[in-house]
């Protein structure tokens, strides 16, 4: 705890390995810290989603994002492509992060796969 403030906590304002920089009072520099590095991570890996759909020129795309959860209109011809796309989404600069992937016609249907 300590370290991690003297590393990203200074005058009232934290500043993320990404560059984001927050006012707050120091007992909420942590979880601010945890949080705001979560989010840009998360935005990272679908903007690294993105890119992929766009580059090989697929039908599926991403539909909505729920929290920290990716929705995608995936095209039947390229059901392959969901264990590429859930290994660039899970891949990240902290190391892989741990993903749980669901398929259905619609999101009351979805029911997870293991991939």
């Amino acid at each position: 705890r300590k370290k991690i403030l003297e590393k990203y906590y200074k005058n009232g304002t934290i500043t993320t390995i990404f560059d984001r920089t927050i006012e707050c009072e120091e007992k909420k520099a942590i979880p601010l810290i945890v949080q705001s590095t979560t989010t840009d991570t998360f935005f990272e890996r679908v903007l690294m989603v993105s890119k992929f759909l766009k580059e090989y020129k697929l039908k599926t795309f991403i539909t909505a994002l729920i929290h920290d959860s990716v929705v995608l209109d995936v095209d039947k011809s390229e059901i392959k492509s969901i264990a590429e796309i859930i290994n660039i989404f899970s891949n990240t600069n902290f190391g892989k992060y741990l993903t749980t992937s669901k398929i259905g016609n619609n999101l009351s249907e979805m029911k997870l796969i293991g991939l």
